[in-house]
This record gives structure tokens, sequence and C-alpha cells, in this order.
């Protein structure tokens, strides 16, 4: 059994009866969470001129649109949900990336082409 209790400075007690025994643990909480947002950023898909048919200057840019290209490439014949089951992302999120509306993290790339089995990550000429 565990209880949880709160006093007005923010300390969180949990109680613990176990084996017969009580465990004290003591957590100190802040009553206001800090909160460190990302610094907003536009779309690939707002930064390239005409999305993704046009080279972008704009170096991460490009990286972006390429990616998607090589991942619209690698999903012919896949419908997206499909594309869900084989790599375990979102299949908005897949339509997110190819539409240019997400930068996409390293760990959604490399759960991409694992589950494709391609190579999506475009390489600097």
């Amino acid at each position: 059994m565990v209880a949880v209790t709160t006093n007005n400075r923010g300390i969180v007690t949990v109680k613990q009866l176990a084996c017969g025994r009580r465990r004290y643990t003591t957590l100190f909480v802040r009553p206001y969470a800090v909160v460190m947002a990302r610094p907003s950023r536009l779309k690939p898909s707002e930064v390239a001129a005409d999305w993704p048919t046009i080279p972008s200057d704009d170096y991460p840019t490009e990286v972006a649109r390429q990616l998607a290209l090589n991942l619209d490439a690698a999903l012919k014949g896949i419908s997206l949900r499909a594309a869900k089951g084989k790599t375990g992302v979102d299949h908005t999120t897949i339509a997110d990336i190819i539409n240019g509306n997400v930068w996409p993290d390293l760990h959604t790339i490399a759960r991409l082409e694992d589950g494709l089995d391609v190579g999506l990550w475009p390489h600097k000429a």
C-alpha cells in the first residue's frame, strides 16, 4: 500500500508499507515546474520555395527535402498505415515528414530506415 501526501511547501511524502515494515521516502517537488520551450522555427515547407520540388539554399532545409523525397520514393506501393506497421512511426508523422510540416528527429529517421530497410539520410555531395 502506498500513501502520498503533499504539504504547503511542495514537499511530497510517499509512505509505503511492504512486508510489515514501513518505508518513507521524501521527494522534493517544486510547486511550479520550470518549462524551457524550444525556440520556434519555420517548418521545412515554409523555408523552401516550392516544397519539395525546388532545391533550397538553406542546407538543413535541403537535407529535410531530400529525406522527404527519399521517404516518398521508399513508400511507393506501401500505404502510410502499412508503413506504420513496419516502422512503428505513426502514419500522420510520416505524412508530416513528406509534406514538410515537421523536422524529423534522429530516432524517427532511424526507425523509418530500419523498418523500410532503406537509407533515407541524404549524403553531402
